[in-house]
């Protein structure tokens, strides 16, 4: 058993040590990167979810709470639509909110 590395198959073969060469830098400049950028990807789908499911809790609980004040005097029967046109206009104030982020965080990175 001797310390010394015995050498490579192809050591002595220049189209081996390209392809060798070849495949370590796809590795290093293609497959690593693609593995982080899942992993980011999955992070950021997994937190949009999360957000969508909590909105809309937050929504619906809004849209109860309303109706539970619709019995009162303030809505009425005629006005009974009401409580789900507040939940609407939530909704949309909601989604304005993260388009004007969303618009604001990307002019933000042109200006650098």
């Amino acid at each position: 058993m001797s310390s010394e590395r015995t050498p490579a198959k192809d050591a002595g073969n220049p189209v081996g040590e390209v392809f060798g060469l070849i495949k370590g830098y796809a590795d290093q400049e293609i497959r690593a990167p693609l593995r982080n950028l899942g992993r980011w990807v999955g992070a950021g789908l997994a937190g949009a979810v999360c957000l969508g499911l909590g909105a809309a809790l937050v929504l619906l609980g809004v849209l109860r709470v309303l109706q539970g004040t619709a019995s009162d005097p303030i809505f009425g029967r005629r006005l009974s639509f009401l409580p789900y046109l507040i939940t609407l206009v939530a909704c949309l104030a909601m989604i304005g909110l993260a388009m004007l982020g969303m618009r604001s965080s990307s002019s933000r990175k042109e200006k650098r």
